[in-house]
């Protein structure tokens, strides 16, 4: 069956996505929604959040923009065999209370007669944008984040067979920081869309 995404939107813990699935018997595309609080694998907020580089080229903001800039969603519209790209975000602004809420200039996917192939999605923002579809379709689909009541709270540990003592420390050092950073940059996020009211 056909089917493509049209809406993938993040406000206050709640997840919305919407899709097309063509009716063949009816020659047009029937329209589904899912409204769900389920919280999503952990991929798929990554994914998410990976739009915000191309928040910061489409938008033209400074270099270091980015680590400014929560996405909370995407729209895809189709129309004459080409289709557009919207994407949903908030900045944080130095001097204001509120962040500002952004709606990207739409990106076709292909050139037109009213847009050449430069204002089109470039090819990273195209695999990114696959990405994202393929782990909305998951989550639609029924796969998402688990929570057990007797997981271990333990982290798993490395295993870098082949390497000297001392390197493998190091690659583990390393690691841990890499978690670290991402586990803050993802808390000051999250603190910015509860603090406008995005999630609960």
């Amino acid at each position: 069956m056909e089917r493509r995404i049209t809406k993938i939107k993040v406000k206050k813990g709640e997840y919305t996505l919407s899709w097309e699935e063509y009716n063949e018997r009816a020659t047009e595309w029937d329209k589904h929604t899912l409204v769900c609080k389920d919280p999503p694998r952990e991929e798929f907020k990554e994914r998410l959040q990976v739009m915000a580089n191309h928040v910061t080229e489409i938008c033209e903001f400074e270099q270091g923009a980015t680590k400014k800039i929560v996405i909370n969603g995407v729209t895809i519209s189709y129309n004459n065999d080409n289709n557009y790209l919207v994407i949903m975000a908030l900045k944080e602004l130095k001097n204001s209370q509120s962040p500002m809420v952004i709606n990207t200039p739409a990106r076709p996917a292909m050139p037109n007669g009213a847009c050449t192939k430069e204002y089109c999605m470039s090819n990273e923002l195209a695999r990114d944008l696959s990405a994202l579809e393929e782990e909305a379709w998951r989550y639609i689909e029924g796969d998402r984040a688990q929570a057990s009541l007797f997981a271990d709270k333990t982290p798993a540990k490395v295993s870098l067979q082949g390497k000297p003592p001392a390197e493998n420390e190091q690659q583990l050092d390393a690691f841990e920081q890499y978690q670290r950073d991402k586990k803050k940059l993802l808390t000051h996020q999250a603190e910015l869309l509860r603090r406008e009211g995005y999630i609960a």
